[in-house]
């Protein structure tokens, strides 16, 4: 496979590249995801491919402008995105940054995503100790506040871990699937919605990658309620679930 394609930054910026290599690694309900080998400028990167559908009467053209306005909003926001985010010349596809590399693997945070156990090529199936936990809560909690003030709610699938492949206790984050982000008109309660979010999602991380999960989610919670100001936590383990519903 060696094609020539054209990916757009803004209408008025286009970069060319070959395509050399293509490789579906995924799919949802938006799309299919491909990884791709790119030559560009001498060069063969790694990058990710994602292929919009059309679905509930939208076209593909549709999701894929959107996601290209939500990553600019995130980004004039001030949040952790991907450095690279591009606009296929068909319209329906986005080319954006890898998780993966040489030094990361890159980690879902819905219950459902991969886990370090799917990654032989790390050091350890699960995290014994995660290298200044409290100070990963704080910077992701900050993303919410930063979120809220341009009134932009972020779901928790919106969240991707990123853990050293030779050190896994070192590990940092990234807004990296920006389909799941709306506009709101209340800051504050988005800024609630998003701190329960970004709860949800570093819970389901750990729970799916530590050793120690009781700890961690004590420790979780520690510094959810110092940041935020709430007496209480998200509910987010099953039993909190069933007793919330009980109570209902």
């Amino acid at each position: 496979m060696n094609e020539t394609q054209r990916f757009y930054k803004n209408p008025e910026h286009a970069s060319e590249v070959q395509l050399t290599k293509k490789t579906r690694i995924g799919g949802g309900e938006f799309g299919e995801v491909f990884q791709v080998e790119i030559q560009i400028g001498g060069r063969e990167r790694t990058f990710v491919l994602k292929e919009f559908k059309d679905r509930k009467g939208r076209q593909a053209e549709q999701y894929a402008a959107q996601a290209m306005e939500n990553y600019q909003k995130l980004k004039n926001a001030g949040l952790k995105v991907f450095s690279t985010y591009r606009l296929h010349e068909d319209g329906r596809s986005v080319l954006m940054t890898s998780g993966h590399t040489e030094k990361f693997v890159c980690i879902g945070s819905n219950d459902g995503s991969r886990s370090l156990k799917d990654f032989p090529e790390v050091s350890a199936e699960q995290i014994e100790s995660i290298q200044s936990f409290e100070t990963l809560v704080r910077s992701m909690l900050e993303q919410s506040k930063k979120a809220s003030e341009h009134e932009l709610a972020i779901d928790a699938d919106a969240f991707f871990f990123l853990v050293d492949r030779d050190l896994p206790e070192k590990v940092d984050f990234v807004v990296g699937d920006v389909d799941m982000v709306g506009e709101t008109s209340d800051s504050a309660l988005t800024f609630e919605q998003n701190n329960h979010a970004i709860y949800t999602a570093i819970y389901h991380f750990l729970k799916n990658n530590v050793t120690s999960l009781g700890e961690y989610k004590a420790r979780l919670d520690e510094v959810y309620k110092e940041v935020t100001g709430d007496t209480e936590v998200p509910k987010v383990t099953e039993e909190e679930i069933r007793t919330l519903k009980k109570r209902k």
